[in-house]
């Protein structure tokens, strides 16, 4: 939630799309994570680097909202590197492991450790349903789409955000 609570990230964001819909002469009124990856690509009508352009406005702002990117964004990096999906698909191999190894335990009539190991996984459901909510009601927050929130990979939306952090600190 870190990014929806950014306001650093929020007003880097809005001046990405000041200078965005100034450049491209549109009206939007927002914009899909993934063009944050072209933002970082892409140059402005000066042939400069467009993110270094977004960097001089931003830095030229009383605010300084780049300043407080590592602080209000503390775990940006590593919700980059891990994708929910495969959470669930290791959480659910170790709910099938818990079964096979429960069933072993069943012939020396041994059920507490079974029982233990089985209310753990439930808490990692639990904690991996709660954590898929959050995360597509933010994608949802910067999109408005929820069929874009469906399927968009967390880690590939979090690497834009990334992307575009980084860029922002690299100009």
């Amino acid at each position: 939630k870190d990014i929806q609570a950014s306001t650093a990230l929020q007003n880097c964001l809005r001046v990405a799309l000041d200078l965005g819909n100034n450049f491209l002469h549109t009206t939007a009124s927002g914009f899909y994570p993934d063009s944050l990856f072209n933002m970082s690509a892409a140059n402005d009508e000066y042939e400069e680097p467009f993110m270094k352009r977004v960097t001089k406005v931003l830095a030229a702002s009383e605010e300084q909202p780049i300043d407080y990117l590592p602080i209000e964004l503390p775990h940006l990096a590593a919700a980059s590197l891990v994708d929910l999906q495969s959470v669930l698909d290791d959480i659910q191999q170790l709910e099938m492991h818990n079964t096979e190894v429960s069933k072993f335990l069943e012939l020396f009539d041994e059920k507490s450790f079974a029982q233990v190991d089985t209310q753990e996984l439930g808490r990692l459901c639990e904690q991996w349903t709660t954590t898929q909510t959050e995360y597509q009601e933010i994608v949802v927050y910067f999109t408005s789409d929820y069929d874009y929130a469906a399927k968009i990979p967390s880690h590939t939306f979090f690497s834009a955000f990334n992307a575009f952090v980084n860029s922002l600190n690299k100009n």
